[in-house]
């Protein structure tokens, strides 16, 4: 059986961690009768990784747009005949194209084709609101002609359906699984605990460009000692503002660059930190959930569908585009110890819900091939209904 896994869209961001988890996964529980072929990007942590001989071929997947294109439409299909490959597993992306008698079964990580009404759109420029909005049709085009489509949350799976119109009953929640690379933190927790990690790229939709104005306000109230703790570099930060900062030393006080890590040295970032803080307009299930859970860190998140859906009471929830709110709960949670305990073991409690990593490989080898599984709900999830903001804020306190 020929069998391609495509990962050329994972260049960035929390699906890399996910990915290399999947192919070191993967590696060690090949069956032999299973012919693998890879669908690589050109550029990011996967093109990097060595991966030639491991498995039957590697295809990589160009960066520019219309050589990716002419990648996936002419070489690739030649491939997809002359290997006789009938069943493709697309790890976070669109799906590839593909022959009528190929099964093909896609993770969908693009919440951005289905918020319609999100923030995001309010603040995006408007190259990006049409670059992404013409993207998203080719997305929704290449979602429509999937065997089956897996979301990692309710939520996500119940707007898939309404947004590209396909069957909610092809589409399948399978939760991610935590990343191998993180561990628990060890020693007392502390407070003041005032080491904020914000951990993520500059994309608009993660408004890390809202720093400043937090920072600002949390000076305002007299507080000068706390650290933004970022993995990206001090250059990439200041392009992606939207307004020019007011002071650089607002910026050199009270912000520390670690620059892109590696997933490998992740715990480089966690081993800095005291709070996990989450700002995203759109997310799907970000790893960053399943990591502060694993290091046993406080998560402070925006107040959305998904993170309400994802975190329960493992989380305090503010609106990223409110300064002083989120300013006001970094405080709160900086300053209360039994509040950070409380969202901790919260954290905990969502981590044992999620499946194992082969748990997660079995039952997309399952949907990839076809099979009729005879425990459709063999792997349990709590993560259903999000809490309201009463019941949330109410908990966490």
């Amino acid at each position: 059986m020929n069998v391609l896994f495509d990962l050329g869209a994972i260049k960035t961001g929390g699906g890399v961690q996910l990915a290399v988890n999947f192919l070191s996964l993967l590696d060690r529980q090949k069956a032999s009768h299973v012919n693998i072929f890879l669908v690589i990007p050109e550029i990011g942590e996967l093109s990097k990784l060595t991966l030639r001989g491991k498995y039957s071929d590697v295809f990589v997947s160009p960066n520019p747009f219309m050589k990716r294109f002419l990648f996936e439409y002419g070489y690739l299909q030649r491939q997809i005949r002359l290997h006789k490959i009938h069943h493709i597993f697309t790890f976070f992306g669109s799906g590839l194209p593909h022959p009528s008698t190929v099964r093909s079964v896609v993770t969908v990580a693009y919440p951005v084709i289905c918020y319609p009404e999100s923030d995001y759109w309010n603040y995006a420029s408007m190259k990006d609101q049409v670059y992404i909005r013409l993207l998203n049709l080719l997305r929704r085009s290449r979602l429509k002609k999937a065997s089956r489509i897996i979301a990692e949350t309710t939520v996500m799976r119940s707007r898939l359906a309404q947004s590209i119109r396909y069957p909610l009953e092809k589409i399948v929640v399978v939760p991610p699984t935590p990343s191998q690379y993180v561990k628990p933190l060890v020693g007392q927790r502390r407070v003041p605990s005032r080491r904020f990690l914000f951990i993520s790229d500059t994309s608009s939709h993660k408004n890390l460009w809202r720093l400043p104005a937090i920072a600002e306000c949390i000076l305002e109230r007299g507080i000068t000692e706390f650290m933004f703790v970022l993995t990206c570099t001090r250059e990439s930060y200041i392009k992606s503002l939207k307004t020019p900062i007011t002071s650089e030393g607002l910026i050199d006080a009270h912000f520390t660059f670690l620059g892109s890590i590696p997933p490998q040295r992740i715990m480089e970032a966690y081993n800095q930190a005291d709070i996990v803080v989450l700002l995203s307009d759109l997310e799907s299930f970000s790893s960053n959930y399943m990591e502060a859970w694993s290091v046993r860190l406080p998560l402070v998140v925006s107040d959305r569908d998904f993170t309400r859906n994802i975190c329960a009471g493992s989380a305090l929830y503010v609106d990223p585009h409110q300064p002083n709110d989120v300013a006001e709960q970094l405080i709160l949670v900086s300053e209360d110890l039994d509040l950070q305990n409380r969202l901790v073991k919260a954290g905990e409690e969502r981590l044992s819900l999620l499946p194992s990593p082969q748990q997660r490989l079995s039952r997309i080898m399952r949907e990839l091939l076809g099979e009729k599984d005879e425990l459709e709900n063999d792997i349990h999830l709590a993560i259903q209904e999000p809490l309201t903001t009463c019941e949330s804020r109410v908990s966490a306190r």
